[in-house]
């Protein structure tokens, strides 16, 4: 963030100081938080009332998974828009094209046809249809494509995170990616989270996967090799990168060529990358990268101090996620509370817990952007602040 110089803050925290919502003004604070709601009444620096009430919020889960709602109803119409686009691009190649209740579908294997065009080769453009439909349909997972999500969910759980990988294949952009991601939820969990985490990172490394190793037709071989439906090896259920799963179209493709009319004219319309959005099919999203990264700045407002401070009036609000934002985040809490000890004394908190917290931060920071595990006196402290967290969200 811009900076300036001291010397203009101190002409200016008089003015703050000395501003009546401080002096005089009679001020009504309300602090609502997931056990209790905290009020506070004062007239200037005297403190007129103040009292935590403690409530019990009944069990409720009627919201706790709308982000998965959500998601799942614009993967719907997302497919939707992929198909529509799909059964044009298959007119225009004069490749049939089956309506959902048609007989063609519902009586054909689609792992069976994927096997044999891997293996032999089909005998129609009806199967090679097919085959393409389904490969469009279930097109494999593009973790930086989806809107803040994690592949597993929108919860940041490691136990979610470590049964989605046992049926997931990673390339290894995904796979650093997901290391840092579930490194700071364990070190956020403390705890045993860091066992968690090992047996995370032991099975990913048994997923990973690339272009040249591309596990899909090994898993439609193990599915053909049976011929009892009943006993198969499944072929459903896993997830796969949304490149591994483009590269097995486009052998298909290439070893059918002579079933497709124009064979790169074809590829060159279904393989589109999502920035052309009303043209793309396999690679379709609602919305681009960079569409949702404009999203993501509209969020962040205008600096309601910057004017205050001699700064741009255009100046954009820091992130969160910025140290020196955390840093103040921290002192104003910790400044505007009283902490309540065993036998109900009440005590502001002392400098040396403030230092010792403000290092802890410089040194979760300095481990995150490492990648190297926390020191064990900052872990210990970690693990008793999250206790304390859990333990204080009333007061």
């Amino acid at each position: 963030m811009p900076t300036f110089r001291h010397a203009t803050c101190e002409s200016i925290l008089p003015k703050w100081q000395d501003h009546e919502f401080y002096t005089s003004s009679l001020v009504l604070g309300i602090d609502i938080g997931l056990e209790g709601i905290g009020v506070f009444l004062r007239r200037g620096p005297q403190t007129l009332y103040e009292k935590t009430l403690i409530y019990r919020i009944p069990q409720t889960n009627a919201l706790g998974q709308r982000r998965q709602y959500r998601a799942a109803r614009r993967c719907r119409k997302n497919r939707r828009t992929r198909l529509k686009r799909l059964e044009k691009l298959f007119r225009h190649h004069g490749l049939p094209w089956f309506e959902g209740d048609d007989d063609a579908l519902t009586r054909s294997d689609p792992f069976l046809l994927r096997h044999r065009a891997l293996t032999k080769k089909l005998a129609s453009q009806e199967a090679l249809s097919i085959c393409i439909r389904h490969l469009v349909t279930h097109r494999g997972y593009e973790y930086f494509s989806d809107e803040g999500e994690y592949p597993w969910g929108d919860e940041a759980s490691l136990s979610a995170a470590v049964k989605w990988v046992r049926t997931a294949f990673v390339d290894e952009e995904t796979a650093q990616f997901l290391r840092t991601e579930c490194r700071v939820i364990a070190e956020l969990a403390g705890g045993k989270a860091e066992e968690k985490y090992q047996q995370f990172c032991e099975v990913l490394d048994e997923r990973l996967v690339s272009a040249e190793n591309n596990p899909i037709s090994e898993v439609l071989r193990d599915y053909a090799a049976e011929k009892r439906n009943h006993i198969r090896q499944r072929a459903r259920g896993y997830a796969f990168p949304r490149k591994l799963v483009w590269s097995h179209l486009e052998i298909i493709c290439r070893r059918h060529a002579d079933l497709i009319g124009d064979l790169e004219g074809f590829l060159h319309a279904l393989g589109a990358p999502s920035s052309q959005k009303s043209e793309s099919i396999f690679f379709y999203n609602r919305k681009t990268r960079e569409e949702m990264e404009a999203h993501w700045a509209k969020k962040v407002g205008l600096c309601p101090y910057a004017s205050e401070l001699g700064l741009s009036a255009k100046l954009r609000r820091g992130l969160r996620a910025e140290m020196s934002i955390r840093r103040f985040s921290l002192l104003e809490f910790l400044a505007s509370r009283r902490l309540q000890l065993a036998d109900g004394t009440l005590r502001q908190v002392s400098d040396a817990c403030v230092e010792n917290l403000l290092n802890w931060m410089k040194a979760f920071e300095a481990a995150y952007q490492d990648q190297a595990p926390l020191p064990a006196q900052e872990q210990r402290l970690s693990e008793r602040l999250d206790g304390h967290d859990r333990a204080g969200q009333g007061a």
